[in-house]
């Protein structure tokens, strides 16, 4: 049995964007403002705001824009920890996640927030892309994202291709090395560490000097242009 036949497939366009906070930090993170850019984004173009809204992994649940508009402004910032908001008809999907508080080591000193945004147009390679980051910066001045295009037979969030059967759809494979590494590893992000090298890469200073992303530049594999004093746009053609 296929999961998509080639005429079901859709594609999106996927930005996800990291920063590296302290319990100071994400307790005065603008979730609200932040969540606002993104889906005024979404609006701008597919025509339509989210219609789903998920805070809490199904705390609280609006099936509507003006429905989460007003409930969200009742809801103190420290008690989310993530938001999801999704277009139905074209599955597009936002969500920015504070993982300060999503576990329970009440001893550790840091983490990270987490934006991603998977939307059923071409923006990572327009202008859209530059404004978006402009304007997503001014409120959350990310330390490391990258962007990549994928189809709706792959999982945005583990990035890994789904498998269908009568039981329903699941990831077709394990957590393998590269995801275990991410987890250890992504708080050292501005000590030079990145996941891997995408199509799109938004690096801070550090990053510029890992062996990966030399080896990018002096091979001119890639492009790299400055996005602002802190944050590098690598451009790679690399396959995903």
């Amino acid at each position: 049995m296929k999961l998509f036949s080639k005429k079901d497939q859709k594609q999106y366009d996927v930005l996800k964007l990291f920063k590296i906070v302290n319990k100071e930090l994400s307790n005065s993170f603008l979730f609200k403002e932040c969540m606002q850019i993104c889906l005024d984004f979404c609006n701008q173009n597919i025509s339509a705001y989210p219609d789903y809204f998920d805070v809490n992994y199904g705390d609280k649940i609006w099936n509507s824009f003006d429905k989460y508009k007003s409930e969200i402004q009742k809801m103190n910032l420290q008690n989310i920890i993530v938001i999801t908001a999704m277009h139905r008809a074209s599955e597009s999907i936002i969500s920015i996640s504070n993982n300060f508080f999503n576990d329970y080591d009440d001893k550790k000193e840091i983490s990270f927030i987490e934006l991603s945004l998977a939307i059923n147009i071409s923006f990572l390679s327009s202008d859209k892309l530059n404004k978006l980051i402009e304007e997503i910066y001014t409120i959350f001045n990310f330390d490391y994202g990258y962007g990549l295009n994928m189809s709706n037979d792959y999982d945005f969030e583990t990035e890994k291709k789904l498998k269908k059967s009568f039981f329903g759809t699941t990831v077709s494979s394990s957590i393998d090395h590269e995801d275990i590494n991410w987890q250890k590893k992504i708080t050292q992000i501005n000590n030079g560490y990145l996941k891997k090298i995408y199509p799109y890469n938004f690096l801070n200073f550090s990053q510029l000097d890992s062996p990966e992303v030399k080896s990018i530049i002096h091979d001119k594999k890639g492009l790299l242009s400055e996005i602002n004093e802190k944050i590098y746009l690598l451009e790679c053609n690399c396959r995903m």
